[in-house]
């Protein structure tokens, strides 16, 4: 009987938890990995993959994917792009709302090879229209919804998510933030807050942040962003930075001035 059931030969191992970034052979027995080796024998495992010229890395952790697909306007199937892509564990970031999320456990989360957990968006709704922001309407922040299903799905739910963005809010992203932060010290967890055009410059908004609390299009290239006009970061970027807060840059198609 061979000692391994697979090993992975001649790729470069990345793994930032043991600071690896070098060729080594992977082997596997009962499902886990047993042994990182420069040079493990092919004679015993019973399978052997070549990985020459390839990365073997741990499963990969998304934290801002919107994977309602059908529902949330930027929705896309979860596993074809996720765990077909190397991503293990992935974190939905407020697709959807206390309104909509029952049927996203559903039908997304629980029949997904991907681990997936969400970010429940403060606005009840969640991201549905791509014409109508979540927000323009104040009254879609209701704390008690989302503290509520928070509560039912506590391993499911990690945070609250607000999306910052004109015409999302309105004028009233600082009461649509003020709400979010409500419902997450409720929860105990951790917002996350998407800029870009807000109403209120960034580096004013971020200074109502806790520590562990993410911002997420930080580098935006939109109007009030993290620079003033003399590519000078504000202040108030860089004190929020020292609190503990943690800037994402989650750029997807168009978040992300590469200027």
């Amino acid at each position: 009987m061979a000692k391994y059931e697979l090993i992975i030969k001649g790729g470069t191992v990345v793994d930032p938890s043991q600071s690896i970034h070098e060729r080594q052979d992977v082997a596997f027995s009962y499902g886990k990995v047993a042994a990182v080796e420069p040079d493990i024998s092919d004679n015993l495992a019973n399978e052997i993959v070549d990985a020459t010229d390839a990365i073997v890395t741990p499963g990969l952790v998304d934290l801002h994917v919107h994977v309602y697909w059908g529902v949330g306007h930027y929705g896309i199937e979860a596993d074809p792009t996720q765990v077909a892509k190397g991503v293990t564990t992935a974190v939905d970031a407020g697709s959807a709302g206390a309104w909509t999320f029952p049927a996203f456990r559903r039908y997304v989360m629980e029949r997904s090879a991907t681990r997936l957990y969400a970010l429940l968006n403060i606005s009840s709704m969640g991201m549905i229209s791509p014409k109508i922001g979540e927000l323009e309407d104040l009254r879609w922040a209701d704390v008690e919804d989302a503290t509520s299903v928070g509560r039912a799905n506590p391993d499911h739910i990690l945070g609250i998510k607000v999306r910052l963005s004109q015409p999302l809010t309105a004028n009233h992203d600082v009461d649509s933030l003020k709400r979010a932060i409500e419902a997450a010290e409720e929860l105990g967890k951790f917002v996350m807050i998407h800029v870009g055009n807000s109403f209120t410059p960034m580096h004013e908004l971020v200074g109502m942040l806790r520590p562990g609390d993410v911002v997420t299009h930080a580098y935006h290239g939109s109007a009030h962003g993290a620079m003033d006009d003399s590519g000078r970061v504000y202040d108030g970027i860089v004190e929020a930075q020292k609190r503990g807060v943690v800037f994402d840059i989650g750029h997807g198609r168009g978040s992300f001035s590469f200027a």
